[in-house]
């Protein structure tokens, strides 16, 4: 009985994990993609300059 609340409660943790790890991805994405954009247009302007 005491392992199968145990089991539950470590499910019940990683799954909690997994939502933070992916709305955090998601966040972290948004926050970075203009700059991934600008870095893009700057790196290309750079490389054609060269």
């Amino acid at each position: 009985m005491v392992f199968f609340v145990v089991v539950q409660g470590v499910g019940l943790l990683s799954d909690m994990l997994h939502l933070l790890s992916f709305s955090f991805l998601d966040t972290f994405g948004m926050v970075l993609e203009p700059y991934s954009e600008m870095f893009l247009l700057v790196s290309t302007r750079i490389w054609m300059l060269e």
